[in-house]
């Protein structure tokens, strides 16, 4: 199942690209696009689900022989469940929002459209990535972002003008779930380049410190890949 979701995403990042295009082209070919997209991300969604049901059923299977293994090593599955994003995980935190500069692109192309570029005005996965490792610095217990868990295996990148996090398109405003210490959350958020580079730049950017935050359990399936980003690169 792992796999085919998998398989599933990659065929969903080669043909979101041409989403856009296809949807405002009465072109028979790109209307065909459009229902394909539609229909693999109803099989990504279905096969999440059957991900999930198995995680349970293995969980109450776990838990039925429960009696032959000792405190200790349930304690020990179910802490190792929660740092790999497999069970919901609750507690105090902080909730990040980012959007696009709606404002600074209008008034640009207003201003001087000879030189307006439309990518300078929206949140990229750059952005995100940044403030997630951030975070994960910060020793955050566990992330999420528009209700996508983040897990070793989370893939934050951007296909064409949509940005895919675990096979799924998520969209603008951005809401950066992190359960820890959160004061100290929010003290490497802000100290951090990317809150900087953000604010300097106009982007609406807020930090609300939660009592209690809810993140999901990861719904995806798991390859060998991390998540890494070199803050030392360029900006977009």
């Amino acid at each position: 199942m792992g796999s085919a979701a998998l398989i599933c995403g990659l065929v969903l990042s080669q043909v979101l690209p041409n989403q856009l295009q296809a949807q405002a082209d009465p072109n028979p070919k790109n209307k065909t696009l459009v229902e394909t997209i539609k229909q693999l991300e109803s099989n990504i969604a279905l096969l999440e689900n059957e991900i999930a049901s198995a995680r349970e059923d293995i969980e109450r299977h776990a838990k039925s022989k429960g009696m032959h293994v000792s405190d200790d090593l349930q304690i020990e599955v179910q802490l190792q469940q929660a740092a790999a994003g497999l069970t919901e995980l609750t507690g105090e935190g902080i909730v990040i929002t980012l959007d696009d500069n709606s404002a600074g692109a209008q008034t640009a192309k207003l201003n001087d459209p000879a030189n307006y570029r439309p990518n300078d005005y929206i949140i990229h996965d750059k952005n995100l990535l940044y403030v997630v490792n951030e975070l994960k610095q910060a020793k955050a217990q566990g992330i999420s972002i528009n209700g996508q868990r983040i897990a070793s295996s989370s893939d934050i990148r951007c296909v064409g003008t949509v940005i895919m996090i675990n096979s799924t398109r998520v969209a603008p405003p951005f809401e950066i779930s992190a359960i820890g210490n959160a004061n100290k959350l929010k003290k490497a958020v802000e100290e951090g380049r990317e809150y900087l580079y953000l604010k300097q730049n106009k982007f609406p950017v807020k930090i609300d410190i939660m009592e209690k935050v809810v993140l999901p359990a990861y719904t995806g399936s798991f390859n060998p890949k991390y998540m890494t980003s070199d803050q030392q690169g360029d900006k977009q």
